[in-house]
C-alpha cells in the first residue's frame, strides 16, 4: 500500500522510502523507560481505535482511520541536542602601560598578525622624553654608587687625625669666642636683656616655624614628603571610587542585558508563533518572506482572505493536490477542513478547542509578535540611557583620579619649595637682627661687640665645616654638647664609621636602581605587540591621540579557537561527559558537519522556571571558511546507538503490558500477532521477536492527536493529550514536542 504525502512527514528522520534502511535520531529517552511505553501505548491505541470512528470515519468502516506502515531495520539513536552560537574565547582587548601619544600604526582592523609582531608605536616626543628620563636614572645611579663606595673606602689614619684635630680645635675656638662675647655683655640690665631675649625668643619661634612649613614638602632622606604623601592618598581615594564606579556601571550593565535578553527570547518566541501558525494552517510551501508580513499584508498578496481560502476548501469533497499557483497548500488546507476532530470556523470572532477559527488565531499570533517587539525596543532604549548615564559618573570619577594625580605633582614643584626656603632665609636673617640688638645693649665699645660676635660666628662656622669633613668621611664628630663629656671618651666616638650615613647611601643606591628599572620597562613599553597569532578587530585610536594605562587601544583575536555556547535542560545533563564528541551544524553552512567536543559543563540557572546548564563546546573550524562570531549551531552530541534494529511506530503497538501485539496486513485484512519489543524513542520502537522486516502493521490515527501533527512530525497534541512525535515544536497551536532535545 502507498502512503499518502501526509504519512511520509510522520518521520522527519527517515532517511529513504519503505524498502530502503531507515534511521531514527532519539528524542533523549532512555530504554528503561520501555515499560511505561508499552502501557502508555496501549491505552493510546485503545482509545484511538473507537475515539477516530467518532469524528474521523464511518462507525460501519472502523479500519479506514488506520494506515499500513512497513517493519524496516535501522538505527535507533540516543542523542542530546543543544542550540547556541559561535563565539571567539581568545579576545584580548590591548592597552598601553605608560602615557602618550600615538606615533605609528602598524596594522588596520582585518589584518591577520603573528605572536611579537609589532602592532602600535608611541610618538618620537614621548620616546625621547623616556630615553632622556632613562639617561637621568642610569646617572643618578652612577653618582649614588660612587658616594657609597666612597663612603665604604674611608680615610687613612692620617686623615682621619687632621680632621679629628681640625673638629676638636674648632670646637675650643667656639667656645673662647662664645665667651669673650659672654664678658662683653656681662654689663647689661637684667629688664633689657630680658626685653632683647624676648625677641629673639620670638624670633627663634618664627625661624623654626619656617623651617616645620619647608619641612612639609622636603625630607632628609630623599622619600616622600607629607604633602606628598597626604596627595599620593587623596590619588588612591579617587582610584578607589573610580573602580567603584566601575563595578556599578558593570552590575547596571549586566542587570540591563539580563533585561534586554529577556525581551530578545520573548519576541524570538512570538516570531516562531506566528511563523507556525502561517505554517500550520497553509503548509511548508509558504515562503520565509509571507511569513514575515502582517496578516493584512500578507493576504492583500495572496489576493484571497483567509474565509476565502477554507470556504474553498470546504465544499470539496476529496483530498486535492497542492496547486503550485497558490502560496498555500490546498491539501493542507483539506486536511484542516476534513479530517480534524473539531470544526473549522470562517466569519468569526473567536476560537476555542472545539471549534477553532483560523483568522483570529492568526491576528492573535501577530498582536503578541508587534507587543513582543515594541517591548525589545523599549528594554535596548532604557539599556543605552542607562549606560549613557554610567559613562557620565565614570569621566566625573576620572576627572577627580587626574586631578588628585595633579596634585601630587604640584607638592614636588621646584618654585612653591624655593618659596618656604626664603621665607626660612628671611625668619633666619631677623633672628640675627635680634640677636645683634642684644648685643648692643650694653654701653660698651659697639666696635669690640661686633668683633666678638664676629669672631663667634666664625667659630661656629669653622666647626659646622670641620663637621660636615668628618660626615664625608663617614665618621662622627663631638658636638659642642659634647665638648665636655670626659676626653677620654672622645676616641670611641671620632674615627668610628657612621653606620646612619651608609644605609642612607646604600638607600641612595637602592632607589637609582628602581628609577632606573621603571625607565628601562617604560621605554620598552613604547609599543605594542601581539600576544599570539590572531586577527585585529578593531582598532580604536588614530595617529596624533593621547593614551594612557586606561585607554584600550586595539582588540585581537585568535580565529584558531572557536567555541559554540549552548545550553541543555537538567533531564539531559546527566547523560553528557566533558570530551564527548560533538557534531555541529551551522545556519550559514548548510550541509557541513562539523566536528567539536564538550570543553565544559556549567552550574544549572533558572531561566523563567526551567533549569538550564551551560554548554562549551570546542569547535574544529572548516578549511577555507572563515567563521564569524554569533552565528547560529545546532550541536548533536550521541548517547548511544542500536544499528540493524526492526523499527515500527509506537502507536502501531496494541494489546496489555504484558503481550503487546501489532496488526500485521493480510490478504483478507490483518492479523493480530504478538510481538517482543526492545528500546523506544517515543515514536519509533524496536521488534526483537514476532514481526519479519518488509511486513507492514496497522498503525491508529489517534482522536486526540492533531493528524498534522501526527502525518507532519510534530509533537504533543493540541491541548498536550496523546504521544508525541519525533523532536521539534508540535504543528499549528499545538504544544512542545516531547522527542526532541
Amino acid at each position: 500500500m502507498e502512503s499518502p504525502p501526509s504519512e511520509q512527514q510522520t518521520a522527519p528522520e527517515q532517511a529513504q522510502g519503505q524498502n530502503g534502511p531507515v534511521q531514527i535520531r532519539s528524542g533523549g529517552r532512555s530504554a528503561a523507560k520501555i515499560v511505561v511505553f508499552a502501557v502508555i501505548a496501549t491505552v493510546v491505541a485503545a482509545a484511538a481505535y473507537f475515539g477516530t470512528q467518532t469524528f474521523l470515519l464511518n462507525e460501519d468502516e472502523p479500519d479506514d482511520n488506520r494506515r499500513a506502515i512497513t517493519a524496516q531495520r535501522g538505527t535507533l539513536l540516543d542523542e542530546v541536542s543543544a542550540s547556541g552560537s559561535v563565539e571567539f574565547p581568545e579576545l584580548e582587548s590591548m592597552r598601553f602601560d605608560i602615557s602618550g601619544s600615538v606615533g605609528e600604526l602598524m596594522v588596520e582592523e582585518g589584518d591577520i598578525v603573528t605572536a611579537g609582531l609589532p602592532l602600535i608605536l608611541l610618538d618620537g616626543v614621548t620616546v625621547a622624553a623616556l630615553e632622556s628620563a632613562l639617561a637621568i636614572a642610569e646617572i643618578e645611579l652612577e653618582n649614588a654608587g660612587e658616594e657609597l663606595a666612597k663612603l665604604l673606602v674611608g680615610v687613612t689614619d692620617l686623615e682621619r687625625a687632621a680632621l679629628e684635630s681640625a673638629a676638636a680645635q674648632a670646637e675650643v675656638d667656639l667656645q673662647n669666642a662664645s665667651d669673650s662675647l659672654a664678658e662683653l655683655l656681662s654689663g647689661t640690665t637684667e629688664l633689657e636683656r630680658a626685653t632683647a631675649a624676648s625677641d629673639l625668643a620670638d624670633a627663634r619661634v618664627a625661624t623654626a616655624e619656617a623651617a616645620e612649613a619647608l619641612a612639609e614638602f622636603t625630607t632628609a632622606d630623599g622619600t616622600d614628603s607629607p604633602a606628598t604623601v597626604d596627595a599620593k592618598k587623596a590619588l588612591d581615594d579617587a582610584n578607589e571610587a573610580l573602580a567603584d564606579a566601575l563595578v556599578v556601571a558593570e552590575d547596571d550593565a549586566k542587570s540591563l542585558a539580563d533585561e534586554v535578553s529577556d525581551a530578545q527570547e520573548l519576541h524570538d518566541d512570538a516570531v516562531t508563533e506566528y511563523d507556525g501558525q502561517i505554517t500550520g494552517w497553509f503548509g511548508s510551501v509558504v515562503t520565509e518572506e509571507d511569513r514575515a508580513l502582517s496578516p493584512s499584508a500578507l493576504f492583500e498578496k495572496w489576493n484571497a482572505t483567509v474565509d476565502e481560502i477554507f470556504a474553498e476548501s470546504m465544499i470539496l469533497v476529496n483530498s486535492p493536490l497542492d496547486d503550485s499557483a497558490t502560496p498555500w497548500n490546498e491539501s493542507v488546507v483539506w486536511v484542516w477542513t476534513h479530517l480534524t476532530p473539531y470544526a473549522i470556523l470562517i466569519g468569526c470572532d473567536s476560537t476555542s478547542s472545539l471549534a477553532r477559527c483560523p483568522s483570529v488565531e492568526i491576528d492573535s499570533a501577530w498582536d503578541v509578535k508587534v507587543t513582543a517587539e515594541d517591548a525589545l525596543n523599549e528594554a535596548l532604549k532604557d539599556a543605552a540611557t542607562a549606560a549613557s548615564a554610567q559613562l557620565k559618573l565614570i569621566d566625573s570619577a576620572r576627572d577627580v583620579v587626574k586631578s588628585a594625580a595633579d596634585e601630587i605633582v604640584n607638592t614636588t614643584i621646584d618654585t612653591d619649595i624655593d618659596a618656604f626656603a626664603a621665607a626660612l632665609d628671611e625668619a633666619a636673617e631677623r633672628e640675627k637682627e635680634f640677636a645683634a640688638t642684644l648685643n648692643e645693649l650694653d654701653d660698651l665699645d659697639q666696635l669690640q661687640v661686633v668683633l666678638a660676635t664676629t669672631a663667634v660666628n666664625q667659630a661656629r662656622a669653622q666647626l659646622e665645616s670641620a663637621i660636615e669633613d668628618l660626615a664625608e668621611a663617614g665618621l662622627v664628630a663631638l658636638t659642642a654638647a659634647g665638648a665636655t663629656q670626659d676626653p677620654d671618651a672622645r676616641p670611641n666616638l671620632l674615627g668610628v664609621l657612621d653606620p646612619l650615613q651608609v644605609n642612607l647611601a646604600t638607600a641612595a643606591v637602592n632607589k637609582a636602581k628602581a628609577e632606573l628599572d621603571l625607565a628601562k620597562e617604560e621605554l620598552a613599553g613604547i609599543r605594542l605587540v601581539a600576544p599570539f597569532d590572531g586577527v585585529i578587530t578593531s582598532i580604536s585610536v588614530s595617529i596624533g591621540d593621547q593614551v594612557n594605562r586606561n585607554t584600550p587601544v586595539l582588540d585581537i583575536v585568535d580565529l584558531n579557537v572557536v567555541t559554540v555556547d549552548a545550553t541543555v535542560d537538567e533531564i539531559d545533563v546527566l547523560s553528557l561527559r566533558i570530551g564527548d564528541r560533538v557534531a555541529v551544524v551551522l545556519d550559514a553552512l548548510p550541509g557541513q558537519v562539523l566536528e567539536g567536543v564538550v570543553e565544559d559543563i556549567g552550574d544549572g540557572l533558572n531561566v523563567q522556571g526551567v533549569i538550564e546548564f551551560p554548554l562549551t563546546i570546542n569547535l574544529t573550524p572548516p578549511d577555507g571558511v572563515e567563521l564569524i562570531e554569533g552565528l547560529s549551531a545546532t550541536a548533536t552530541i550521541v548517547i548511544s546507538q542500536i544499528d540493524n534494529a526492526l523499527l515500527i511506530p509506537l502507536q502501531s503497538v496494541g494489546g496489555s503490558f504484558t503481550q503487546p501485539t501489532v496488526d500485521v496486513v493480510a490478504d483478507a485484512g490483518f492479523v493480530t500477532t504478538a510481538v517482543t519489543l526492545g528500546a523506544s524513542d517515543d515514536f519509533w520502537v524496536i521488534v526483537e521477536s514476532g514481526l519479519n522486516e518488509g511486513q507492514q502493521v496497522l498503525m491508529e490515527v489517534v482522536e486526540s492527536i492533531d493528524p498534522l501533527q501526527q502525518f507532519f512530525g510534530g509533537g504533543r497534541g493540541f491541548g498536550g493529550g496523546g504521544f508525541g512525535g519525533g523532536g521539534g515544536r508540535g504543528f499549528g497551536a499545538g504544544g512542545q514536542g516531547g522527542g526532541g532535545r
